[in-house]
């Protein structure tokens, strides 16, 4: 399940409810390899939180940061420029033109077990 972080330091609730409408869908078309079954990916598959930065971060002139993390896939190694391009592009079209903001994607080899809500 892909994680996206928010690191932000100055966003509109507006901006923020934009980003958590938009990221899942977005992310989910970019990373989603459709000749791995175990890589296929759906909008419910990504988790998105906010976090906010603080007063004594050093983060240049950047208002935000999406830091997208997913397991790896070697085909999605090899795109992985593509899939960061992808992300900030569609990005711009949901937020305000004078927001600057970075992608990031770690692809860590990583293992993932859920727990069902139990009775």
């Amino acid at each position: 399940m892909p994680l996206v972080k928010i690191q932000h330091w100055s966003l509109t609730p507006t901006t923020m409810g934009n980003l958590a409408k938009s990221l899942p869908e977005i992310v989910s078309r970019a990373l989603n390899i459709e000749s791995v079954p175990e890589a296929h990916l759906t909008p419910n598959d990504i988790e998105v939180l906010f976090v906010q930065g603080s007063v004594d971060d050093v983060h240049q002139d950047f208002y935000f940061g999406v830091e997208v993390e997913a397991m790896h896939f070697p085909e999605r190694e090899q795109h992985k420029d593509a899939i960061t391009a992808t992300i900030a592009s569609e990005l711009e079209g949901v937020v305000e033109p004078f927001y600057k903001f970075y992608v990031w994607l770690t692809l860590p080899i990583a293992g993932y077990a859920e727990v069902k809500k139990r009775q």
